[in-house]
């Protein structure tokens, strides 16, 4: 506001930045984050089994991810939390917060529901094919479909974790500089 003088006053810049600026922040209204939540919770359990898991995976505070979960007024995960999750595990964030997209995972046509209950109908196919056993013996044998994609998963986790640590190792082994400090690239 002009003064008499012809200089705004500090009230007044912040009257006019705020103004410029628009509203604060919001709030998500309770419905949409109920469905983000039972959505964050759905990919929490499919891809980790618990929301403990997920925690000591990821390290954020168990008081956090408890608020995200929260069952009576869940709180959203800010932006820059949302990111990293979309990065770190390829949740796409169309599906978290939408509910839009069949897929949970960025890059996949299907959730992680009907992928589980094939890998399972075709591990029991192969075994009854190739492995000699009879059908209700694998049905048996064989995790529920999800359980069953779980431990495929860490199966893999744990086959790239070893990979990365050799690679690691033999990077070291050489004596270029140049060469190991790929390594931390």
């Amino acid at each position: 506001m002009p003064t008499r003088r012809g200089y705004v006053t500090k009230r007044g810049r912040k009257r006019r930045y705020r103004a410029a600026r628009g509203p604060g922040r919001r709030s998500i209204p309770g419905a949409d984050a109920r469905a983000i939540r039972d959505r964050l919770v759905g990919f929490i359990r499919d891809r980790y089994g618990s929301v403990y898991e997920f925690t000591a995976t990821f390290g954020h505070a168990d008081s956090t991810v408890q608020g995200w979960v929260s069952k009576t007024k869940p709180r959203v995960p800010d932006a820059a939390t949302l990111l990293a999750l979309a990065r770190d595990t390829g949740l796409s964030l169309d599906w978290l917060i939408l509910g839009e997209g069949a897929a949970e995972l960025r890059g996949t046509g299907a959730s992680m529901g009907p992928f589980a209950n094939e890998l399972r109908r075709t591990l029991v196919a192969e075994l009854v094919a190739h492995g000699g056993v009879h059908v209700q013996e694998a049905e048996m044998t064989l995790p529920e479909p999800r359980e069953l994609f779980r431990v495929v998963l860490a199966y893999w986790r744990q086959r790239v974790g070893d990979f990365r640590r050799a690679v690691g190792q033999a990077l070291d082994q050489l004596p270029l500089k140049s060469l190991r400090a790929m390594r931390t690239r």
